[in-house]
């Protein structure tokens, strides 16, 4: 995903004005749906799948995107100017190698909440247990008097 930065004004830098492409319709893409709608924003979205399971919450959020299922495009329409992927897409499709050689940015949601979460992110990664040390974070923080949420 792309590199970026701190600046406040990062939404207003980094989403353009122009055209989105959003790679995947299931819970990461209706939920950046949900988000761009609350930006006044809509977008394209795409997915390899002929029956996505976000696409009744795409299209309830954002009723005039367009939606193309079944299969992804090779290459970015020269129209758009970002695109937001899922992140369990892997990046050597030839979709997301495209937008790399044409040097679009590509985001994911996990860079959306970065960059709109003011406050301080604990992130935990692996396989297993990621619950159960999610819990007992949550309880030695509250034990020790610091305001959490965790989710």
């Amino acid at each position: 995903m792309a590199n970026l930065s701190n600046s406040p004004d990062w939404v207003t830098t980094h989403l353009p004005a122009g055209n989105i492409l959003v790679v995947g319709m299931g819970a990461t893409g209706a939920s950046m749906a949900a988000w761009l709608a609350t930006q006044g924003r809509t977008a394209t979205f795409v997915d390899s799948r002929e029956h996505p399971p976000g696409v009744a919450r795409i299209q309830s959020v954002l009723p005039d995107a367009q939606l193309q299922c079944g299969q992804l495009p090779d290459s970015v329409a020269t129209v758009i100017d970002l695109l937001l992927v899922s992140p369990g897409l892997r990046m050597d499709l030839p979709l997301l190698q495209d937008a790399q050689q044409r040097c679009l940015p590509v985001f994911s949601d996990i860079d959306l909440f970065m960059h709109a979460c003011d406050g301080k992110v604990v992130g935990i990664t692996g396989s297993n247990g990621k619950s159960t040390v999610t819990s007992l974070l949550d309880c030695m923080l509250n034990a020790a008097g610091i305001r959490v949420q965790s989710g």
